[in-house]
């Protein structure tokens, strides 16, 4: 009997050529919890009827619609550099022999864009993919504390949300874009949606919807057919997970701040990506556009160390700024090399002060924000990922 709780919960991603435009997601990852939820909205009609109370079943209309949330994991040794890539706007890949290094940096995050497909189980046990297409991390947070696993935290902005049926009556002409089924049901909803199958030509979607049984798709069919098997929105995704894949955890983490090693209880970094997120438009879609950055990129942090001397509270009242590096050990890929993931930052001191709370020993909490230091935004932070995938 399949498992009908979360136990039987999955999360893959995929990379889309063309942003919205749905493609199947490959990677998957271990996920710890997700709360990704579509919203639409209502478009409320405020003329008058005679005599009536309330508006009626004519007077509102479906209105904008688009997905967003945030998506938990854990961070681990393998399956980690597509990550890094949309949290940051770019990667530069090096390395061979098995041992491959990925550098993210600051970059423009136009043009790039996720599938994100979560597999939410159904008490009877079947596992319904929900897909978020058009997605992008607005913000992150990473954090490490004494006793646990990395872990990391996604705000994700989607254009919009698709579930996965399947039909096998449907009707395909040849070049032509009609396609019908007497099953299907089709809804306006489905505008958008992802349709593939058997004439069906690859990345095409639903641009209108003439009635339950008849859309309007984005490309001729290939032939003519009947008894066709299609699948209308994203099927749910095979989850394959790496052999290899540990979590990163504390017990091999360090920070250093101007070269000197920091013992720290627990260290966060943040991310926040500058993207306005509801370009809406009038035109034949209700999803909006793709976010483009229209305010700074900011990347912030704590962390809390011993209060030993004045050390790192004199870096914070007197303004200066030092290197500090997060670095995560994972184990041996091979001879010398280990799985890791180093963050290096040019950091000024934005706080705070100590404070006796009561007979225990004092702790130092630090905030920090990082400052490009050079000519280049990678010089206020880079992120290196060394593993053993040659792809990120």
């Amino acid at each position: 009997m399949a498992v009908g709780s979360g136990l039987a919960a999955q999360l893959m991603i995929g990379e889309e050529v063309t942003y919205g435009v749905p493609v199947a997601p490959t990677r998957a990852t271990d996920l710890v919890n997700e709360n990704l939820k579509l919203k639409v909205e209502r478009i409320l009609a405020n003329g008058l009827r005679a005599g009536r109370l309330l508006r009626t079943s004519q007077q509102w209309m479906p209105g904008k619609r688009s997905a967003a949330g945030d998506i938990n994991v854990e961070v681990a040794n393998v399956g980690f550099g597509l990550w890094l890539k949309h949290m940051f706007g770019s990667i530069v890949t090096t390395g061979s022999a098995g041992v491959f290094q990925h550098t993210a940096k600051p970059a423009d995050l136009g043009g790039k864009s996720l599938v994100v497909q979560i597999g939410r189980p159904a008490i009877g046990g079947t596992v319904q993919p929900f897909t978020y297409t058009g997605a992008k991390f607005a913000a992150w947070e990473l954090s490490l504390k004494a006793g646990e696993i990395a872990k990391l935290k996604v705000s994700v902005i989607a254009q919009n949300e698709m579930t996965g049926r399947s039909v096998a009556d449907g009707v395909s002409t040849s070049g032509s874009p009609t396609y019908t089924s007497a099953t299907a049901g089709f809804a306006a909803s489905d505008v958008g949606f992802a349709i593939s199958g058997t004439n069906i030509p690859a990345s095409t979607t639903i641009v209108s919807v003439t009635n339950a049984t008849t859309v309007t798709m984005s490309a001729n069919a290939t032939a003519s057919g009947t008894t066709l098997a299609a699948t209308i929105g994203v099927a749910l995704a095979a989850a394959t997970y790496p052999a290899t894949s540990v979590p990163l955890t504390f017990v091999s983490g360090y920070l250093t701040v101007a070269g000197t090693q920091v013992d720290v209880d627990s260290v966060m970094l943040k991310g926040l990506n500058g993207l306005q997120a509801a370009r809406f438009m009038v035109r034949n879609a209700p999803t909006p556009k793709e976010p483009l950055q229209d305010n700074w990129r900011d990347y912030t942090g704590q962390f809390v160390a011993d209060f030993t001397d004045l050390t790192l509270y004199n870096r914070y009242t007197g303004g200066a700024e030092a290197s500090l590096v997060l670095n995560l050990l994972g184990g041996v890929i091979s001879g010398a090399n280990s799985f890791s993931l180093t963050i290096t930052c040019n950091v000024r001191f934005d706080g705070d002060t100590t404070a006796v709370a009561g007979p225990q020993m004092l702790d130092q909490p630090v905030s920090f924000a990082c400052v490009a230091s050079g000519a280049t935004d990678d010089t206020a932070i880079t992120a290196v990922y060394q593993t053993s995938d040659a792809a990120p």
